[in-house]
């Protein structure tokens, strides 16, 4: 008689199973045990479980390596971007011209093999404009001494190597490499340490020596013969 009084609603109405029915489901769908006397899936003392109805977050994916920076601004960009070797024509306190000497580019293929040789003609002078805190007087405070040298420091005449880009037309710089002073001496650069062992301006001098007065290198620029040869600024 139980059910067949159920199937005709005559024991319970239609509102009052729907009321029974839908926390039961909400429950089974939120992961919820309605169960009280079973207590071997809480989780243990110390090691906290999932909270019922708040979703579990992905792990932390590891933090990708920053870029190298063109003052404040990723590497590159613009219209074009390149680097630079030449010789200085002049040089104020947010800007320095410079012609650009002629490139040497070696091409090879994959397997190592020679593929040819590039030659860029030398370039007029062009101005790049100083950004970041070139632009303020200073030198970029991370990277090597060699490319830590403020516009201060160069004079005309000066061998000096930088890379740059174009925005808007207007070419750009962030940091100056000095490598030769003909007929003088290479000055050190504002960031390097008493105590540096292989100073820049150094070598740059000893080579420049060795090209113009025939002075021959000091024994610790001079390669072995297990040994590559030095890299000459």
């Amino acid at each position: 008689m139980y059910q067949s009084d159920l199937c005709n609603n005559k024991l319970m109405d239609e509102p009052m199973i729907l009321r029974n029915f839908t926390p039961a489901m909400l429950c089974l769908v939120m992961g919820v045990s309605t169960t009280t006397g079973d207590r071997s899936a809480e989780p243990s003392v110390g090691t906290p479980g999932p909270q019922a109805g708040v979703a579990i977050a992905p792990p932390p994916r590891e933090a990708l390596p920053l870029r190298v920076h063109f003052a404040g601004v990723p590497m590159g960009g613009g219209e074009q971007s390149d680097s630079l070797s030449g010789t200085v024509f002049a040089v104020d306190k947010t800007s320095i011209t410079v012609d650009a000497e002629p490139k040497r580019i070696e091409q090879w293929n994959a397997k190592g093999e020679f593929v040819r040789t590039i030659i860029i003609p030398p370039q007029p002078p062009r101005t790049f404009q100083a950004v970041g805190s070139l632009a303020q007087g200073g030198y970029p405070r991370d990277g090597l001494p060699r490319y830590q040298y403020r516009l201060s420091d160069v004079k005309v005449g000066d061998k000096v190597s930088f890379d740059w880009r174009r925005i808007n037309g207007v070419y750009q710089t962030h940091y100056i490499c000095i490598f030769r002073r003909p007929g003088g001496r290479v000055p050190p650069s504002p960031a390097e340490k008493q105590d540096e062992k292989d100073p820049w301006h150094d070598r740059c001098n000893a080579f420049q020596d060795l090209e113009e007065k025939g002075i021959p290198l000091p024994e610790k620029y001079r390669p072995k013969p297990s040994e590559i040869p030095p890299r000459i600024p």
